[in-house]
C-alpha cells in the first residue's frame, strides 16, 4: 500500500511555460528567437541548480552576443519570464485543488519537486497550493535535479516515507519518471503531448486517476 505521493509542478499540477514568453523576451533584446533560446537553454542547467539566477543569465547571454546592456533593459526582460512564471503558477491542471485536497483530508503525506529555478521556490508560497504538502523540494535549492535518484530519495526523507512506498506523478519531462523508478518508487505519467514512458506503471488520464491507486473511493469536489 502506497504511503505518499510526490508530485512533479509544472506540467503535472500547473501549466509549462508557453513559448510565446520566449518571443516576447528575445523581441525585447531585438534578437532572434533561436539565437535566444540556444543561448538561455545552455544556462538552464546552472538556473535550476541555484548557480545562477536569470537575471545573471540574461546579463551574461548580452555580454556574450555583445548587445548594449543596461540594467532597465535587463529588468524588463527579467519581468517577462517573472509575469510568466506567476501565470503559469497560478494556471493549475483541472482537479489539482480539489484532489490535493482530497488526499489532505484522508492524511495522506504530499511532497513536491521540482526542476526550478529560484524565480519559481520565490513564488511558490503564492499559488495556494502549498499548504498541502509536508515536504517540497527544488533542485535550485540543494544543488541537484532529476533525474538524479539522491533528489527522490531526499524528498522521501523528507516525508518520512520509504520510496518504495511513494508514488512519483510527472508528465515525463526531464526523464524525471526514470529517475523515480530507479530510486525505488512508482512513477505516475499523467497524459499530455508526451508518448507513454515504459518506466511509468501507472497511466492516467487526470489526477483524479489517482485515487483509486490510493485506496480513496470517496471524492468530493470543493
Amino acid at each position: 500500500m502506497y504511503q505518499a505521493v510526490v508530485f512533479d509542478l509544472f506540467g503535472t499540477l500547473a501549466r509549462e511555460y508557453q513559448g510565446t514568453v520566449y518571443t516576447r523576451m528575445a523581441e525585447r533584446l531585438g534578437i532572434p528567437q533561436t539565437l535566444f533560446w540556444e543561448h538561455w537553454s545552455k544556462s538552464s542547467p546552472e538556473r535550476s541548480r541555484g548557480g545562477q539566477s536569470y537575471r545573471d543569465s540574461l546579463t551574461e547571454m548580452c555580454q556574450k552576443l555583445g548587445l548594449p546592456l543596461s540594467a532597465e533593459t535587463i529588468e524588463e526582460v527579467a519581468a517577462i519570464r517573472l509575469e510568466e512564471t506567476k501565470n503559469a503558477l497560478a494556471s493549475t491542471r483541472p482537479g489539482a485543488r480539489e484532489v490535493l485536497s482530497t488526499f489532505s483530508r484522508a492524511a495522506i503525506p504530499l511532497g513536491l519537486l521540482s526542476n526550478a529555478t529560484p524565480e519559481v521556490a520565490q513564488l511558490w508560497p503564492s499559488c495556494g497550493l502549498g499548504s498541502h504538502f509536508k515536504a517540497t523540494v527544488f533542485s535550485c535549492e540543494v544543488g541537484m535535479g532529476k533525474p538524479e535518484p539522491e533528489i527522490y530519495r531526499l524528498v522521501c526523507g523528507r516525508l518520512g516515507v520509504k520510496p518504495e512506498y511513494c508514488l512519483y506523478v510527472g508528465d515525463g519531462a526531464d526523464k524525471e519518471l526514470e529517475g523515480a523508478a530507479a530510486a525505488g518508487m512508482t512513477s505516475v505519467q499523467i497524459r499530455t503531448t508526451r508518448q507513454r514512458i515504459p518506466e511509468a506503471r501507472y497511466f492516467i488520464e487526470s489526477l483524479q486517476g489517482l485515487l483509486p491507486i490510493l485506496g480513496i473511493t470517496s471524492y468530493s469536489p470543493d
